[in-house]
């Protein structure tokens, strides 16, 4: 029996293939289950038989498109497929294949991360995460949002259930399925979502929040969801309302991680950082400090051994 897909009511039309099912329809592929979803679809674990590799395949609800609702979601997909099988970068997951089947779900094949969300890997270590650890990754999701940034394209749904990490620790960032141009030198589909609640409240920069569209919602976005996934991962908790900085509330951090923190997610998109090279570029620095400490000390350790 076919599952309803996930979502809100008017959805309920909508439906998922089982796993034998989607097997079904893509046999080239051994589908071994549901591995996540969503309110548009579910992404599942498959195994590519000729090249004998683990995929990851996101399949976007059954759909009529009746609505423009629909028929936005549908092109949503398809833009994200596009453009993410243009990107070549090692923090950002890679695409494979795309396309319809006969019984019109659309499917995207991509990189599997053998592996858990920053979500997940937060909550293994106890809800918070060391500076050291919390930096590396912070600065490989930089690396991925300036190389889509230099290509036009804003994710606009940074978060960690977005930023994949695998068992050798390395970085993917996923679901680009939110974004949007803002260089227009290339001819592309735009897909308008302005008008709807895109993104993930706790994580959405103040002007996704412009109903009235007055706010100019450009790259700046995902440097704000940046700063709240800092303080996430380095304090165990949300910045809401009148919140301490980070070293506040752990003395053993570099006050200049606040410094960060605080530049990324001002409310004001001119107030905050203008890139997320710019952003990189400080990370650098404490980082670069704290590898300086760690061989003075190592070397210290060594000199009295001896």
């Amino acid at each position: 029996m076919t599952a309803s897909c996930p979502g809100s009511p008017r959805r309920a039309r909508w439906k998922l293939p089982t796993v034998a099912e989607l097997y079904r329809m893509l046999p080239q592929y051994q589908i071994s289950g549901i591995i996540g979803h969503g309110g548009m679809g579910a992404v599942y674990k498959g195994h590519q038989i000729k090249l004998k590799r683990d995929v990851a395949i996101k399949v976007l609800c059954d759909h009529a498109e009746q609505s423009e609702e629909d028929e936005l979601i549908v092109a949503r997909f398809k833009q994200e497929a596009w453009t993410m099988a243009k990107f070549d970068h090692p923090s950002i997951v890679s695409v494979f294949d795309f396309g319809e089947t006969d019984d019109g779900h659309f499917y995207l094949v991509m990189e599997y991360v053998n592996g858990m969300d920053i979500h997940e890997y937060i909550q293994l270590y106890g809800g918070k995460l060391s500076q050291e650890v919390a930096l590396a990754v912070i600065a490989h999701v930089l690396d991925a949002l300036a190389y889509a940034h230099s290509h036009g394209i804003v994710h606009r749904d940074v978060k960690p259930a977005n930023i994949l990490i695998n068992r050798e620790g390395r970085v993917k960032v996923t679901d680009f399925g939110l974004l949007k141009r803002f260089d227009q030198s290339e001819s592309t589909v735009v897909v308008d979502s302005e008008k709807y609640a895109m993104g993930t409240p706790y994580f959405m920069a103040p002007e996704l929040f412009d109903s009235k569209g007055k706010a100019q919602a450009d790259h700046r976005v995902d440097l704000y969801s940046v700063g709240v996934i800092l303080y996430k991962m380095l304090t165990g908790n949300m910045p809401q309302g009148c919140f301490k900085m980070p070293s506040e509330l752990n003395a053993d951090l570099d006050p200049r991680v606040d410094d960060i923190v605080e530049k990324a997610m001002q409310a004001n998109p001119d107030h905050r950082y203008g890139s997320a090279t710019m952003i990189r570029a400080d990370l650098d620095q404490i980082e670069e400090q704290l590898i300086a400490k760690f061989k003075t000390a190592k070397a210290s350790a060594s000199s009295v051994g001896n």
